[in-house]
């Protein structure tokens, strides 16, 4: 009878050696940034970074021919609170691309050609996802301002009537 007890629990033991044979490694790396400080946004000093530019009723008939464009509207992006030390500094405003004209798409139910243009103070285009070179703030005291003008341009002649939107997120990057 001894001899049977013994033997069960052996059996176990040399089966659950064989379950063990097989194994799996990974690597997960983790990565990030320590900053002293984020840039506080302010759009059109209105203590907030969520802001609407009200670009206004535009004729659409104004923007039958190709290049047409409504008046621009300034605004202003304003960034304080900025961490000082970095070697690069960029600031960029995220969203689609019409096609490959560097104009913002727009969104009013039909691909009538209309996009956002969007154009810092030396009337230079700003483009969809594209960094631009900002200053390195001096200290964290410093207050950067980045004047634009946005406006709508025809790109194929074509305007259909009814109201559009253009969501973009604000981005800034250090290096």
């Amino acid at each position: 009878m001894n001899k049977k007890i013994i033997a069960l629990p052996l059996s176990i033991l040399l089966t659950l050696g064989l379950m063990e044979t097989a194994s799996a490694t990974g690597t997960v790396n983790f990565k990030g940034n320590l900053a002293g400080s984020i840039c506080t946004i302010d759009v059109n000093n209105t203590g907030t970074d969520n802001s609407i530019i009200e670009l206004g009723n535009i004729d659409a008939n104004a923007l039958k021919a190709v290049g047409a464009t409504s008046p621009a509207v300034n605004f202003k992006v304003n960034m304080t609170g900025c961490p000082s030390g970095y070697s690069s500094f960029q600031f960029q405003f995220s969203g689609d691309e019409y096609g490959s004209t560097g104009d913002f798409a727009v969104s009013h139910g039909q691909d009538d050609g209309v996009v956002i243009e969007l154009k810092d103070s030396h009337g230079t285009q700003i483009s969809p996802n594209t960094p631009i070179q900002v200053a390195a703030p001096a200290s964290s005291d410093t207050r950067i301002e980045l004047p634009f003008t946005a406006n709508i341009r025809s790109t194929k002649g074509d305007a259909a009537v009814g109201q559009f939107v253009m969501a973009t997120n604000i981005s800034v990057l250090y290096e």
